[in-house]
């Protein structure tokens, strides 16, 4: 980014965080990584938000199993996202983001993940990590 003039801040050596939720699939009975064991692959995992856009993964290890996305947020809002694993499982998410603090110009507001809603499948949810595990029957 370069600056208009001197009383501009320049972004270009500033990282920004995305709010970012990570999910990991589990075996209902055996409590096995169904990404990590191979069960699922990439190309398994669609998932869509409410205007059927597709959205991609910003990470997908197959080491440690698990899926992260980016929750785009500039503001307080709710986001669904509809999940297909495979050819059988479907579920739905609903992500509240609140805003909690000004930020910068570089980086925007400072948010947080609010609530996280799961519909249509057994889950545990971990705020503190803003992880969701799914259990998969």
């Amino acid at each position: 980014m370069q600056c208009e003039n001197d009383a501009t801040e320049d972004c270009s050596a500033i990282t920004c965080y995305a709010e970012k939720v990570y999910i990991r699939l589990i075996d209902k009975n055996t409590n096995e990584n169904l990404v990590a064991n191979n069960t699922f692959s990439e190309g398994d995992i669609n998932i869509v938000d409410q205007n059927e856009n597709t959205i991609s993964f910003e990470s997908f290890s197959e080491t440690d199993g698990t899926i992260a996305i980016i929750i785009p947020s500039t503001t307080s809002e709710t986001f669904n996202y509809t999940f297909q694993i495979g050819t059988e499982i479907n579920f739905s998410t609903l992500i509240a983001v609140e805003k909690i603090g000004e930020g910068n110009y570089c980086c925007g507001i400072e948010k947080d993940i609010a609530q996280i809603t799961i519909i249509g499948i057994d889950n545990e949810i971990v705020y503190e990590t803003n992880t969701i595990t799914i259990f998969v029957p």
